[in-house]
């Protein structure tokens, strides 16, 4: 039986209980309260959908998208941003960067389930071939864990986070912007 696998990147306990009832009965969850194995977590899980906060203790989320988008086989994972910002323009960022649906907590579980289910249906249209049982991906993750090494774009990313500008502004937010600017359509003059 195809049961979906969903992956929260998400440090509040009280999202991911939320989220564990919500969706636990339907589907194979894997939770992460940061980002630093996040993207081992990716390739070994192969989730169909990904929840994530953007508020992370070492990447913010906005990192995060644009390095699944960043990663051919990833590309086609929807993320699902369920976040405290209520800001629109976080949100006009986050669906820039990739973000498919944005929740802002808190919020009712029966919008978490609804959104999920959307992307559940979606994803379930054809049965993915998946590398690992769940039980491989416990002991593979388990194995990895030690590795001091990190995936190269997480790497990059920590490199990039740690780096401050003299104004304050982080460089992965000039990288973001960068992004999002040339992602634009570009106007012809008639």
């Amino acid at each position: 039986m195809f049961r979906p696998r969903v992956c929260m990147v998400d440090p509040s306990e009280a999202s991911q209980v939320l989220v564990r009832k919500v969706l636990g009965k339907y589907c194979d969850l894997i939770f992460l309260d940061d980002a630093l194995r996040f993207m081992h977590v990716l390739e070994v899980f192969q989730p169909d959908l990904i929840i994530m906060e953007l508020e992370l203790p070492s990447l913010s989320g906005f990192e995060l998208i644009h390095m699944v988008q960043q990663e051919k086989a990833l590309r086609h994972i929807p993320i699902m941003v369920f976040s405290g910002h209520t800001d629109l323009e976080c949100q006009k960022q986050a669906y820039r960067l990739g973000a498919m649906n944005f929740l802002s907590k808190p919020c009712r579980p029966s919008r978490v389930f609804k959104a999920a289910a959307l992307f559940m249906r979606l994803a379930s249209g054809e049965e993915p071939q998946r590398r690992y049982s769940m039980q491989e991906v416990e002991r593979v993750l388990a194995e990895r864990q030690g590795d001091p090494m990190a995936h190269p774009l997480l790497n990059q990313a920590l490199t990039a986070h740690q780096t401050m500008t003299r104004g304050g502004t982080r460089r992965y937010e000039h990288v973001v912007l960068a992004t999002v600017a040339s992602s634009r359509p570009r106007n012809s003059k008639p």
